[in-house]
């Protein structure tokens, strides 16, 4: 039986929540239904918006993304649909504008393909787009980021046998338009690597640094490969820097799930690492910026309990110079055990836990709010065929949070209320082939000039210039000058300028060069002639 304390009536469904709990903890969840929290942010308005799913069966699965309170009451929820095809949004990023982008899996023909689509700052879709290649099966988005230019960065894989061994990578700009693809972890440049799978991708200093994990050979036996952390690093502009195989020659088997840096050069990977007789240790791996690896520790079960049979980790959130805060699963059974918190250093040693009875680390998405108190969504399942979503902060010493009594207004940047229902994404879904988008070489170097178009061309009267690229570069001047170097003409273009109109009719009759500048260096030019 679902588990309400408060009810809330939205288009025929259910959703319930402790939401007078003395602790801060609430259930949300649908009549019916199974849910699983999969990415999770705090709002500019100091809400939250989780990103999920909801299901009866596998063939029925729908996005469900869910806005809350400070305190974790829903405010509004919608539930993502595609005709009777499985959506998924899987991760989340907001811009300073309100506006949501969510990245994810859909159903196109029976195949799964990566999707990523935009909404406003009222729920209100976009643009979507899925990411098909042609005469290969489908993929998933497998990490999310957007960067200081508000391009949306997402990291792929695709499971075709043709495409299992490499990872993809592609930018958008913020209107829906795909600027780049780039490729990764190709098996034609590493021949020994085999399926290397992403679980997680962050942005450090500029540069992106991904972390999962590869198959890769045995030591001294080329035929036989083990399950290994695995970390790919790339450069600012999107070049693959390196590749790490974690303790390729050494005795380290697992996942790496996520990363966090600790200081400029060095990142800590935290994952599982698998031990004889089905035993696991979460795993904490360290490496630098430059793909050297530095060293690992464990979380062992000892310190958990003398009768703890495994444990490992899936995110991580630092505390302090020395602490963090993970999520982990353990507990003393073989297979299915729940999740809960450590707080460790990076020797591995544990110094408090904090067990969540019948949550899974599977979905458990977890950050750190801007109270400094760290906020976690949970898949959870207690006396039922059904699961919830459960939802709680805690602080660093793992006790949950009191509610914040203060007043909050929330959705400010929507100018009417949000109202909860179901979002077509079939209306919006553009399939987008990837299969002929070009480098981030390519497409940067397009954007790095201003081409200029002059006409008409003679001009008597009057004469246009036509710019391409301006929305891209500041500090923009155009200038005219005669072929004897006499400038007869200065003008500022504003970033995403297409055009600018002068008169030429007092012009000396000839030719003349149009030079286009972006912060002081000339990046395009033109002639054109003045006539009589």
């Amino acid at each position: 039986m679902k588990r309400s304390i408060f009810l809330l009536i939205l288009n025929g469904l259910f959703l319930s929540g402790h939401a007078q709990s003395p602790k801060w903890e609430v259930y949300i969840g649908l009549s019916n239904r199974n849910e699983a929290p999969n990415a999770l942010v705090e709002y500019y308005d100091k809400g939250y918006y989780i990103v999920g799913h909801h299901w009866i069966t596998t063939s029925s699965v729908k996005g469900w993304d869910i806005k809350t309170n400070i305190n974790g009451s829903v405010l509004w929820q919608k539930t993502m649909t595609y005709g009777q095809n499985t959506i998924n949004g899987i991760h989340v990023r907001i811009d300073n504008e309100g506006n949501r982008y969510i990245g994810g899996s859909i159903a196109i023909n029976d195949q799964p393909w990566p999707f990523v689509a935009k909404f406003n700052a009222c729920g209100e879709k976009i643009w979507c787009r899925a990411l098909t290649k042609q005469a290969y099966r489908g993929g998933w988005v497998r990490g999310m980021i957007l960067n200081k230019n508000n391009e949306i960065i997402v990291s792929m894989s695709y499971s075709s046998t043709e495409l299992i061994d490499e990872i993809f990578m592609m930018g958008f700009r913020a209107d829906g338009i795909v600027l780049w693809q780039n490729t990764y972890a190709r098996f034609s440049n590493y021949p020994l690597l085999r399926n290397p799978v992403i679980y997680s991708m962050i942005e450090h200093n500029n540069e992106y640094f991904l972390s999962g994990s590869c198959y890769w050979p045995y030591p001294n036996n080329p035929g036989h490969f083990f399950l290994r952390p695995f970390f790919i690093g790339i450069d600012g502009s999107y070049n693959e820097k390196w590749i790490l195989p974690f303790y390729a020659l050494g005795s380290i088997y697992g996942i790496i799930y996520n990363s966090i840096p600790l200081n400029d050069s060095v990142l800590m990977g935290v994952g599982i690492r698998r031990l004889p007789g089905e035993r696991n240790n979460s795993l904490l791996a360290f490496y630098k910026i430059t793909g050297e690896e530095l060293g690992f520790s464990q979380v062992t079960n000892e310190q958990i309990s003398p009768t703890n049979f495994t444990n490992h980790t899936r995110n991580i959130k630092r505390i302090n110079d020395s602490l963090f805060i993970t999520y982990s699963h353990f507990g003393p059974n073989v297979g299915s055990n729940s999740g809960g918190h450590f707080v460790i250093d990076t020797v591995g040693r544990l110094f408090n836990y904090l067990s969540k009875p019948n949550t899974s680390s599977a979905y458990s998405p977890m950050i750190k709010a801007a109270d400094n108190n760290y906020v976690v969504a949970s898949q959870y399942q207690a006396g039922s065929s059904m699961s919830d979503i459960a939802f709680y902060k805690i602080d660093q010493n793992l006790q949950s949070v009191p509610f914040d009594a203060s007043q909050h207004v929330y959705d400010i940047l929507c100018p009417y209320p949000i109202q909860s229902g179901n979002i077509d994404m079939s209306d919006c879904m553009v399939l987008v082939a990837t299969d002929n988008i070009p480098t981030p070489d390519k497409y940067y170097a397009s954007i790095r000039t201003i081409p200029i178009t002059v006409y008409p061309n003679p001009a008597r009267d009057i004469i246009t210039f036509a710019f391409e690229n301006t929305d891209h570069h500041k500090k923009i001047v155009l200038k005219c000058y005669s072929l004897l170097g006499r400038q007869h003409y200065e003008n500022r273009i504003v970033s995403g300028q297409k055009e600018s109109t002068t008169y030429v009719s007092a012009w000396p009759a000839g030719m003349y060069v149009a030079i286009v500048y972006s912060e002081g260096q000339p990046v395009g030019r033109a002639k054109f002639v003045v006539g009589r």
